[in-house]
């Protein structure tokens, strides 16, 4: 059963669109999108199941059996999800805030003729130094707010990188002590 809190937060803002609800979050609207891992990567628990957590709050959408970030609650600090992980009960997910007008944030995206594994090796000043949500990505070779297990060659910068070969592509650590890394929007294999 809902809470009184999380029936406050209507689902469907009619000045909202359908996509940027599905992009971003606001305190006007829910958010409605497939992300189903929180910032720090962990898998998010199916909202319908009691295990390794039980539920103390459930979406509004809950009908269609999902695992995807909601924020049943209206919690300020935006949409959540319950853990797979048995020791980690909850934890946010990378949803930006929608801006003022409900629409998602611009995002820096880069179109890189290479395939996955050669991002790091583009020349110049012209790689991205910023996450999918905004955040500034933290320089390779500092050790704080987070210490890289992973690093590229060069690390004298704070270049989104694919050295690792992630099939997710090109990622960095951030500045946000709260998220340790995120993925970087390169767009592989276009046409620049």
């Amino acid at each position: 059963m809902l809470n009184d809190a999380a029936r406050a937060v209507p689902f469907i803002n009619p000045n909202v669109p359908i996509s940027s609800r599905r992009q971003c979050w606001s305190p006007d609207f829910r958010y409605a999108g497939n992300l189903n891992v929180t910032k720090t990567g962990r898998g998010c628990q199916e909202w319908n199941l009691s295990f390794p957590h039980v539920p103390k709050y459930q979406p509004v959408d809950l009908g269609i059996g999902h695992n995807f970030c909601r924020n049943p609650d209206a919690d300020k600090n935006g949409p959540w999800c319950y853990t797979i992980d048995p020791d980690v009960r909850f934890e946010y997910c990378s949803i930006p805030l929608c801006d003022e007008n409900g629409e998602p944030p611009l995002k820096e995206e880069d179109c890189f003729a290479g395939k996955i594994g050669e991002y790091n090796s583009k020349s110049g000043r012209s790689r991205l130094n910023k996450t999918v949500t905004g955040l500034d990505c933290q320089r390779w070779d500092a050790r704080k707010p987070h210490r890289p297990k992973s690093a590229p060659e060069k690390t004298t910068n704070n270049f989104c990188s694919d050295h690792d070969g992630d099939a997710g592509g090109a990622w960095c650590y951030t500045t946000d002590p709260d998220v340790r890394w995120e993925y970087c929007a390169v767009e592989y294999n276009c046409d620049e």
